[in-house]
């Protein structure tokens, strides 16, 4: 019985991790085509009205596309550093595209204050130091060694 609870939690972990990699891969395909699509938004127009609007929308799909990218990178790096900076670039997007009024930007500013607090102080080098990498070498292993006491049973 403990050598199936093992085994099918090798296998969720593995099901997991491939899940993983596949939502990686199909963010990066649609941030490439949505770069392409980025640089089709940008209209040169004399009009100063016209030319924020335009920046204010570059500046909200640049951002959406370094979001998707911050995201990816937290899926494989399994860090807190990737999941704190992912936090800050998704709340200094709200923040930069959104119209809020000025609590509500105070709010985003302590926000980011205290995610950047708590990346340059309570993280230890153990959780910048843990990823993706080392959980797969660490899976492989043991996935190897099951085969190997399994053929030798």
């Amino acid at each position: 019985m403990k050598n199936f609870k093992k085994n099918a939690m090798a296998f969720f972990q593995a099901a997991l991790e491939v899940l993983e990699l596949g939502i990686a891969l199909f963010l990066l395909i649609f941030i490439a085509i949505n770069l392409i699509s980025l640089f089709c938004h940008i209209h040169i127009d004399a009009s100063l009205a016209s030319s924020f609007k335009t920046l204010q929308h570059f500046l909200e799909l640049s951002l959406n596309l370094i979001i998707c990218t911050e995201f990816i990178r937290m899926i494989y790096t399994h860090t807190m550093e990737a999941v704190l900076e992912a936090l800050i670039f998704a709340i200094a997007r709200g923040m930069i595209a959104g119209h809020m009024g000025g609590e509500q930007t105070l709010l985003y500013v302590v926000a980011i204050l205290i995610l950047m607090f708590t990346r340059k102080c309570l993280l230890t080098e153990a959780d910048s130091a843990q990823s993706f990498h080392t959980h797969l070498e660490d899976f492989i292993k043991h996935l190897q060694s099951k085969i190997k006491d399994s053929d030798s049973k």
